[in-house]
């Protein structure tokens, strides 16, 4: 900004700060925030007083303590539209690359070894969609156009929607691939368990671009270590994954890169700030 009286300071670490680091660089006067996956904590707010609005880049508010926001008059604020078509179209991607076995096909070429893998097609298969909301509406959008069919659950969509089953072990019982799209909250904190794992059908694939921890990642585990089930993970309770799933060949997995294309991150850039500078207005602070 032209005005002198504003400054803005840059996180030129190139990775996401930890709580500590939060604490440790806050800037004095600090008014108004842009955060990624930032651990914003009742902590955090507390060393930054004169905090007022907070922008999140993406959907989810799993990492934002809203309760400490709440007390301390924080507005927080997302950009719910901008990551719709980057998630959905990786999701699509991770199906078909499982599918298709593209990965360890891929691996093979790499280590000498000319092995074409036997794969399936998209079109035909049921593709259970767990949290129907935006992304999970894209991504039924567009392996309908591959030719498979969609159910879905999610117990917040209040329409007449013909594809939509009565729970979750309904749900995973009869699709093929089952996508998770629902926000992290208390009651969705593992909705992948030992339970729901062994209703799905043997062969099915589970994708997860959501958040980490709507899965049991030891259950997923010993399911795949089984041969049950295949799975591919864009997201994980811990970040960065440095867990046992590396070592099963029927699991594909992504650093967490649901959102990051060069447009997209371009549109939740500038659609963070201008929602920031927005709300900072509004409260006369800019």
């Amino acid at each position: 900004m032209a005005d002198d009286r504003v400054r803005v300071v840059y996180n030129e670490s190139g990775k996401r700060l930890s709580e500590a680091e939060l604490v440790a660089q806050r800037p004095e006067h600090c008014v108004g925030v842009i955060a990624g996956l930032e651990p914003l904590t009742a902590e955090v707010f507390a060393h930054y007083p004169d905090l007022r609005a907070v922008a999140r880049l993406g959907t989810g508010t799993d990492t934002v303590d809203l309760n400490a926001a709440q007390r301390r008059g924080i507005k927080v604020l997302t950009t719910p539209d901008a990551t719709t078509n980057a998630v959905a179209e990786l999701v699509v991607g991770l199906m078909l690359g499982s599918l298709r076995g593209i990965a360890a096909a891929d691996r093979d070429m790499r280590s000498g070894t000319w092995k074409p893998h036997l794969g399936g097609l998209l079109r035909g298969r049921t593709i259970g969609v767990v949290g129907f909301g935006r992304i999970g509406r894209r991504v039924a959008e567009l392996v309908v156009a591959f030719g498979a069919r969609v159910v879905f659950f999610d117990p917040l969509h209040d329409g007449n929607d013909p594809r939509r089953v009565n729970s979750l072990a309904s749900l995973a019982s009869q699709s093929d691939v089952l996508t998770l799209h629902a926000p992290l909250t208390d009651e969705t904190r593992h909705i992948v368990d030992t339970a729901l794992l062994s209703q799905m059908k043997p062969g099915a694939l589970l994708v997860n671009a959501a958040r980490g921890e709507l899965v049991d990642e030891a259950a997923l585990l010993a399911a795949l270590r089984a041969g049950r089930i295949f799975a591919a993970l864009d997201c994980f309770a811990n970040e960065p994954y440095t867990g046992p799933l590396r070592e099963c060949d029927n699991v594909v997995l992504t650093a967490h890169m649901g959102s990051l294309t060069a447009e997209t991150r371009i549109e939740m850039e500038r659609t963070t700030a201008n929602e920031l500078v927005a709300e900072l207005v509004r409260l006369r602070l800019l």
